[in-house]
């Protein structure tokens, strides 16, 4: 890639353009007419679900894709990583960020497990990367009426038990606009980003999502950044949970604060070993440990 930006601005298009005319639009159930059967950029739109403006920008180099429209455009071409890579680094120069292989995350070692049962002091449970619940305890199951959900992404970003509906006027999680939802939606985000379409209950969870009237506005615009002074933008980090306190209320102990404290289990990457630590009144600050300190006693 040139260094002027007019000459690389010319040299992303013609790597964009040479992976979408490489695409055949009748293995994606395209029918052409013309005897060249090549995807145009209208074609290409219809596949990436945007408009054609949206990516007549993006082809020409003068919108900026987000990370998901990067990661949706390599799918549909059937990039390899090669290919990928070379495409991240035309748009945002840098690397693509690591993935991770489908099923890592998908298996998790029972010691987790017998750690999450053996809790008996604050509510645990065990996810997979793609958030199915493998385990909890008793004190977390005590906050669902009908038992705990298959899985706990799914029941926080959609279910009304968790933010709030008809049959829920007084929902488990407090403020769910404000409070939950751009950080549970925004970490949905950065796995299906890890992922993409390779898990399928992964995919159908982000299809319900952007469907949903509530949670799918919030879903879209979760995390991102304004554009930098160099046309950069993307997907921000999400949160990390340690120590973040969020209003909840427990149908038995009533209305608190929650600390969330989470572990990725040694070789299960994206999978989390989650500590939820329930209190009435709000925690101000929190207490670091370090080596010069004294250690804590029981």
């Amino acid at each position: 890639m040139g260094s002027d930006p007019k000459e690389r601005q010319e040299d992303l298009q013609k790597l964009i353009s040479s992976f979408r005319a490489a695409v055949d639009p009748e293995s994606h159930g395209i029918r052409k007419r013309r005897r060249k059967n090549q995807c145009s950029q209208s074609d290409m739109a219809y596949l990436l679900n945007i408009t054609a403006q949206t990516y007549a920008g993006f082809e020409n180099g003068v919108r900026e894709p987000s990370d998901e429209l990067l990661l949706d455009f390599a799918r549909v071409c059937g990039l390899n990583k090669a290919q990928e890579d070379a495409l991240w680094n035309a748009v945002r120069r840098h690397p693509l960020p690591p993935r991770y292989a489908p099923m890592a995350g998908m298996q998790v070692s029972d010691d987790y497990r017998d750690l999450v049962l053996g809790d008996d002091r604050n509510m645990a449970y065990l996810t997979d990367a793609v958030w199915n619940l493998l385990a909890c305890n008793d004190l977390w199951a005590g906050l669902f009426r009908d038992g705990p959900p298959q899985n706990v992404m799914r029941w926080m970003v959609l279910s009304d038990e968790a933010r709030g509906g008809d049959d829920f006027p007084h929902p488990v999680l407090t403020r769910w606009d404000e409070e939950w939802a751009p950080y549970v939606l925004g970490r949905l985000g950065s796995t299906y980003n890890a992922l993409g379409d390779r898990i399928d209950s992964l995919s159908q969870l982000v299809r319900d999502v952007r469907a949903d009237e509530r949670a799918g506005p919030i879903f879209a615009n979760a995390y991102r950044t304004p554009r930098s002074e160099g046309g950069q933008s993307g997907l921000r980090q999400p949160i990390h949970p340690d120590g973040d306190q969020r209003p909840l209320r427990h149908p038995l102990w009533g209305d608190g604060f929650v600390r969330m404290c989470s572990m990725e289990p040694q070789g299960s990457p994206l999978a989390c070993y989650m500590v939820v630590k329930f209190s009435k009144t709000y925690r101000k600050g929190r207490t670091l440990l370090t080596a010069e300190g004294p250690l804590p006693r029981a």
